[in-house]
């Protein structure tokens, strides 16, 4: 079986093109997986800014009842 994977940047075009493609034979389509956001993930850009934010000093403290999770959503 071939797979095919499509990147559909107008999420309005989705139910079109899911009624379109499975009117072919032999064409179904797969679920798609929900990506979780991974919060200690980060692109370069922002690393840099957090290594400048720790060399000027700047730290975050959790608060009260606070967990490490709910920290690192605080920068989404």
């Amino acid at each position: 079986m071939t797979q095919m994977v499509l990147n559909i940047e107008d999420t309005s075009l989705i139910p079109s093109l899911k009624r379109i493609l499975s009117a072919l034979e032999g064409v179904s389509i797969a679920k798609s997986l929900k990506k979780k956001h991974d919060p200690t993930s980060f692109s370069k850009e922002d690393f840099f800014a957090r290594i400048d934010e720790a060399k000027k000093g700047s730290s975050y403290e959790l608060k009260e009842g606070e967990t490490i999770e709910d920290l690192l959503k605080r920068f989404e």
